[in-house]
């Protein structure tokens, strides 16, 4: 898109402007995509908070900033994830957690090369920016898609079709992922086969809406207890907090 684009929603427009002059890297900017700009919008999932939607981005990501039009230029059409948060028109800090931690994210990995052509570090699902549906006036958070689905339908459908060496190269990508993750001194929260997307053998991890930084899940007094009981640590079950080894 081009320059900035008001939301209407005070939290969301300074976390946007945030990402856009923070720093100089196009990797981790959002941008705030008026509804319109979406074609193709259908149904895929219910989510704990949320619906989940495939859509056609008309415009596609930011690329760069185009000195002589000065405006950033963008990738062009592409397909991506609507993730549509319920309850959101009033959205607060917490209700942008997700996004945020992939900022986070994103500046840790300030230091190291780009590995795919639109200047994205690999492993972690990317995020683009929000949108705001104009009928229910709740937000969506604008995410990569991917055609490959999740690693629970691949166990499921696609196991027997691979060989090891493939599979060993989707349990690499993970690790990578949450080695990543823990360098930012994130804690993911809520690993599981659901939020393992796939990308023919590439794996990257997705969903980060209960993603905390380190030191703010140890402080915490609360300790929610949240995520799909046969891929939790018995320890969190027993009321601990979640840590790098939880994960």
């Amino acid at each position: 898109m081009t320059a900035f684009i008001p939301s209407g929603n005070r939290v969301v427009d300074d976390f946007i402007k945030y990402t856009l002059t923070n720093r100089n890297e196009k990797a981790g900017k959002m941008e705030f995509i008026p509804y319109d700009r979406f074609k193709d919008i259908e149904f895929i999932a219910v989510g704990g908070f949320s619906k989940i939607y495939k859509a056609t981005w008309i415009d596609g990501p930011i690329s760069y900033w185009n000195h002589k039009k000065q405006k950033y230029d963008s990738y062009g059409e592409m397909n991506v994830v609507l993730k549509k948060l319920s309850s959101s028109k009033y959205i607060n800090s917490g209700g942008l957690n997700e996004i945020k931690m992939f900022y986070k994210f994103i500046l840790s990995m300030a230091s190291y090369d780009p590995c795919d052509n639109d200047g994205y570090y690999p492993y972690i699902n990317k995020y683009y920016g929000i949108t705001l549906d104009p009928t229910t006036q709740n937000f969506a958070i604008v995410i990569k898609y991917y055609e490959s689905g999740d690693l629970a339908h691949y166990l499921i459908d696609d196991f027997l079709k691979h060989n090891w060496i493939d599979k060993l190269n989707i349990l690499n990508y993970i690790i990578l992922g949450l080695k990543n993750m823990h360098n930012a001194n994130i804690v993911h929260g809520d690993i599981h086969s659901g939020n393992i997307l796939l990308e023919r053998n590439f794996a990257i991890i997705g969903d980060l809406a209960e993603a905390k930084i380190v030191s703010e899940s140890l402080d915490s007094d609360y300790n929610e207890i949240y995520g799909i009981i046969p891929y939790m640590d018995p320890e969190i079950i027993q009321g601990k907090k979640y840590t790098k080894a939880s994960d």
